[in-house]
């Protein structure tokens, strides 16, 4: 999968299983943007980071800012923001987007 397609695949994640705040979530359950993304890549929370996420996570940090967790956490952040926020950084990974 391209970057473009797993964070889509994140933001369906999040449609489908549900959205939380202030920790990853069960694989299945509702997650936390970055849990999303760990859910559709196959890495669970308790597994080392790969280059693969991490390239993934810089991506967002274009739209969420270099913490991803504070965007995620903020008190009235929805669902919808962070399927939104997944949606945007899949535009930017997107092969045809140009800087």
């Amino acid at each position: 999968m391209t970057a473009e397609q797993i964070l889509r695949a994140a933001a369906k994640y999040i449609r489908r299983h549900g959205w939380r705040q202030e920790e990853y979530g069960a694989d299945g359950g509702p997650r936390c943007m970055a849990g999303a993304v760990r859910s559709v890549v196959g890495l669970e929370p308790d597994l080392p980071d790969t280059d693969e996420y991490e390239g993934l996570m810089s991506i967002l940090e274009k739209v969420a800012g270099p913490n991803i967790a504070d965007f995620n956490d903020v008190y009235c952040r929805t669902a919808d923001d962070a399927i939104a926020a997944l949606e945007i950084a899949a535009d930017l990974a997107a092969p045809e987007w140009k800087p």
